[in-house]
């Protein structure tokens, strides 16, 4: 099982982005999900792919 690391989070624009550090030190940014089956999913995939995101957390704007 492979481990990356949830750095932040921010909005822009309306559009919420998370970035992720890669288990070679790499930044990745990514669309942030906006509901509750869009995290399932974002988690999901990972998961699917043996790797596992320490410190995830997602804000939920209202």
């Amino acid at each position: 099982m492979n481990e990356i690391e949830f750095l932040a989070e921010k909005s822009l624009f309306g559009k919420s982005y998370c970035y992720l550090k890669l288990a070679d030190g790499k930044i990745r940014e990514l669309e942030s999900p906006q509901t509750e089956t869009g995290i399932k999913d974002f988690k999901k995939q990972f998961l699917d792919q043996d790797i596992v995101i320490k410190n995830l957390y997602f804000f939920k704007f209202i």
